[in-house]
């Protein structure tokens, strides 16, 4: 075989090998944007439920049983979130339920606020997202 005859196979091998390699990398990317955004989603849903959870905890005129579904929304958390926001769901779930004679609603905010910018943190993995975020309060009709 002449060196013509090889580059005559070559040529057209490897323009088909640089397509399947072509079209293996924009597969990989595309399905690991689709995992990474389908994640997302599936966090937020969380998160949201989380924040509704504690909104009806709020309101409510029987917090006895609220708290367990606080708790159980919390726990359902350390499956989904990140460390950090596991770590700061649980650090307002034990201001929230344990009684205390130094409780204060400023506190309550800050670790209310610190959980939620976690959440978003971890939603968006941008660590500037939270520049200049106010403190959060939960928002309780008529008070």
């Amino acid at each position: 075989m002449t060196i013509k005859n090889w580059i005559d196979i070559l040529v057209p091998m490897i323009g088909i090998l640089g397509s399947i390699i072509s079209a293996s990398i924009t597969y990989f990317f595309t399905k690991k944007q689709q995992i990474n955004a389908e994640e997302r989603r599936i966090k937020q849903e969380y998160f949201l439920n989380y924040i509704k959870v504690i909104s009806d905890y709020a309101i409510s005129n029987d917090r006895e049983n609220k708290i367990y579904d606080v708790a159980d929304v919390a726990n359902n958390l350390s499956l989904i979130a990140s460390s950090e926001v596991v770590r700061d769901a649980q650090a307002f779930h034990e201001y929230m339920r344990t009684p205390r004679k130094d409780y204060s609603i400023q506190k309550q905010d800050e670790l209310y606020t610190t959980l939620v910018k976690s959440m978003r943190k971890d939603l968006y993995k941008k660590s500037n997202i939270n520049s200049g975020y106010p403190t959060l309060k939960i928002l309780v009709p008529g008070k």
